[in-house]
Order: C-alpha cells, then sequence, then structure tokens
C-alpha cells in the first residue's frame, strides 16, 4: 500500500501513472502523514506548502510502526529485496507474529 497526501485524485493519477500492483490510498487531511511524523511544512518546493516527507513504514495489522526508513530524496528507494530483508528481519523480532 503506499499512501498520497492529497485528494483521491491524486492518488488515481499516481496509481495510473506508477502502473503498480498495489492500492494507492488518498490521505486528504493528513492524518496518516501527521500520524507517522512525515509533515514537511513548507517543504513543497511548487506551492511552498505542506507536503509529506517520503518514507517506507512496516505497520502491524494493530496499527504498530515496527520499522521506518525515511528520506529527504523521493528518488532514492529501496529495492524490493532490501524491503523483504528488513520485513523479514523486522516480523521475526516483533512479539505475536508467526515465525
Amino acid at each position: 500500500m503506499a499512501i498520497v497526501y492529497g485528494t483521491a485524485e491524486d492518488a488515481k493519477k499516481t496509481q495510473k501513472a506508477s502502473s503498480s500492483d498495489f492500492k494507492i490510498w488518498a490521505d486528504e487531511n493528513g492524518a496518516m502523514v501527521d500520524q507517522f511524523g512525515l509533515r514537511d511544512i513548507g517543504g513543497n518546493p511548487f506551492s511552498g506548502g505542506d507536503t509529506a516527507r517520503p518514507a517506507t513504514l512496516l505497520v502491524s495489522r494493530d496499527g504498530k510502526l515496527l520499522w521506518a526508513r525515511y528520506s529527504s530524496n523521493y528518488r532514492l528507494r529501496m529495492s524490493p529485496e532490501e524491503i523483504l530483508r528488513v520485513a523479514q528481519a523486522a516480523l521475526s523480532k516483533a512479539p505475536g507474529t508467526a515465525q
């Protein structure tokens, strides 16, 4: 899942442009952005408004943050192999998760 700090239309455009297989959700009011501390106040280079910092998060089904990597550059992405390795390691340490 991915979250777009914007409207449902922004999420649809991102979904179409990325051709991704996963769902992209809209966070129009920034509730999820704020919950995970991702708001970059004044960070939008085009409008000067707020934007979301790029991040990769591993969140448990009950909403607990298990692991996070924050980035200052949205172009720097983790490889799928690195995400899988980190997720497996974090899940093996999380209480109550199946091994």
